[in-house]
């Protein structure tokens, strides 16, 4: 039988993020047995939760939950045929009433093991769980209090010390408190990142005269045609994180992989300010593959004096500096 979608998205994700844990051995082995959503395993299935924090003040937004009694962040389980993505999209509507792609939420940070007992209320016994962290500004925060109420008693922002108090009785939700504090604030904190810009990667990939491009959606600039590439990760060199994301989010082998240039794009619309290094490359093999579906639309390769419109910021800032990859001599 086929995996489903959301055991290869999963699998994808544990093993890149969570490879060699212990959380990540249990989570595979889970995977392998099938059957991940409530709708194929009422008992054990897999759920998601997206945590709502605030670096500047340091606080995280919780309710307390009717079904279970708790003080929970927002969270939900995985639908059957939902991939993970998916999933965060209704139930970011269903809860907040907001947009996934007006938010910024980071990639999966942390897994737990929820054992339940409640049998009165619901029919789960386990819930393996994955964990987004969404950076907000409380002040502008804005879900929709209906909705809220539909599952919560109520909601509130509090500092690490009330919420522990409040989530005194789950183990897991104080592991992402845990992490919060270490991995979010503490960083934000110790290097006074809040207002800096942050550090994408692009590559610009040559075959037979022509660069690949594919049009994004789902993010900042949406509809717009961009290189492949993302935001570079902590430790990481600028020629791994292009080899990551072209196999991420195309699956081709590139060759003669070398700096290009960067270029200095504010996003004042978006609030967002980027830093992005062009990487070059040679097609080496392979057929370019849609991996990312949520993210984009579609790949296609153009010749260099026929580019799409409209093109994403980087791109645009790309041809005002004259840049012509096509003249660069492979080193």
């Amino acid at each position: 039988m086929a995996e489903s979608n959301l055991a290869i998205e999963l699998k994808d994700i544990i093993q890149k993020k969570f490879s060699g844990t212990e959380m990540a051995q249990k989570f595979l082995e889970r995977l392998e047995q099938g059957n991940l959503t409530i709708d194929e395993n009422p008992q054990s299935h897999f759920c998601t939760y997206f945590s709502a924090y605030d670096p500047k003040a340091k606080q995280i937004f919780i309710g307390h939950h009717k079904k279970s009694g708790l003080w929970l962040a927002n969270g939900g389980h995985i639908n059957e045929e939902e991939t993970l993505h998916e999933t965060l999209r209704r139930e970011i509507d269903e809860e907040w009433g907001l947009k996934y792609e007006d938010l910024s939420i980071d990639k999966p940070q942390l897994l737990t093991i929820t054992e339940i007992y409640n049998p009165e209320k619901q029919p789960c016994r386990t819930h393996y769980d994955v964990w987004h962290f969404v950076s907000v500004d409380k002040n502008t925060f804005n879900p929709d209090k209906e909705k809220l109420a539909e599952e919560f008693y109520e909601n509130r922002w509090v500092g690490l010390k009330e919420a522990r108090k409040l989530l005194i009785k789950d183990m897991n939700h104080n592991k992402a408190i845990d992490f919060i504090e270490s991995g979010l604030f503490n960083c934000l904190t110790n290097n006074n990142m809040e207002n800096r810009p942050k550090v994408g990667v692009g590559v610009l990939i040559i075959k037979d005269g022509k660069v690949l491009m594919g049009k994004r959606k789902n993010a900042h600039g949406e509809g717009d045609w961009c290189f492949p590439g993302g935001h570079l990760e902590f430790n990481e060199s600028w020629e791994n994180c292009a080899l990551r994301e072209i196999e991420e989010e195309v699956g081709i082998k590139i060759k003669n992989l070398r700096f290009g240039t960067a270029t200095n794009d504010i996003f004042e619309k978006e609030g967002k300010h980027y830093i992005t290094i062009i990487m070059l490359a040679d097609y080496d093999s392979g057929e370019v593959e849609l991996r990312e579906p949520e993210k984009c639309e579609k790949w296609d390769w153009f010749k260099r004096d026929k580019l799409p419109a409209p093109l994403f910021m980087p791109q645009q800032n790309l041809l005002k500096q004259n840049f012509n990859p096509f003249t660069l001599p492979v080193k």
